[in-house]
């Protein structure tokens, strides 16, 4: 068959290669690939900007994730007010990562039923709950607590931020998550 007949085309790793079937690859025909050379920056701008916003939540899990290492060693400090042991510092860093799973299993029926851009929304109000923890810790559970939240809500992150740029944005300019 020939491309310029609408034959698609499989993309393993940059290189082209003829097919008649789909994969699991990216597929790109050639009317979606000139559709891509025809979009203009000035026409994009604004799906640019909604991308850069929608994916600065990403950044929150980041924050999270890195916080015992700041956290730790002010609460090992003499002059704390919550004193912790070392078993407890290690559930500290590590119970955010078993909160993770939690958070990415449940998300999929919340976003059916609230809709992607809710979902957006509503997922910094945990991260909000657990940062407020954080700053009103008087004993270590407050810290385990907040810590879960942050894991439960950071596991939804990746999910639902694909999902709604993939809603959101022209085919043409590809959200492939």
């Amino acid at each position: 068959m020939d491309t310029e007949k609408g034959e698609e085309q499989i993309c393993y790793s940059g290189e082209y290669q003829k097919s008649e079937e789909s994969a699991v690859f990216v597929v790109l025909s050639n009317e979606l690939r000139n559709s891509v050379t025809d979009v203009k920056l000035k026409d994009a701008w604004k799906q640019i900007l909604a991308v850069c916003i929608a994916n600065t939540i990403v950044i929150q899990v980041g924050v999270n994730m890195a916080f015992s290492a700041v956290l730790l060693p002010q609460l090992d400090e003499t002059k704390s007010n919550i004193r912790i042991t070392k078993a407890e510092a290690s559930w500290i860093a590590s119970i955010i990562t078993i909160a993770l799973p939690l958070g990415a299993a449940i998300i999929g029926p919340v976003m059916d039923k609230l809709g992607r851009k809710k979902t957006c929304l509503i997922a910094n109000i945990p991260f909000s709950i657990a940062w407020l923890l954080h700053y009103a810790a008087t004993n270590v559970w407050y810290i385990y607590i907040a810590r879960i939240i942050a894991g439960f809500s950071g596991g939804k992150v990746n999910k639902y931020i694909c999902m709604y740029l993939k809603n959101i944005i022209w085919k043409g300019l590809g959200a492939n998550c």
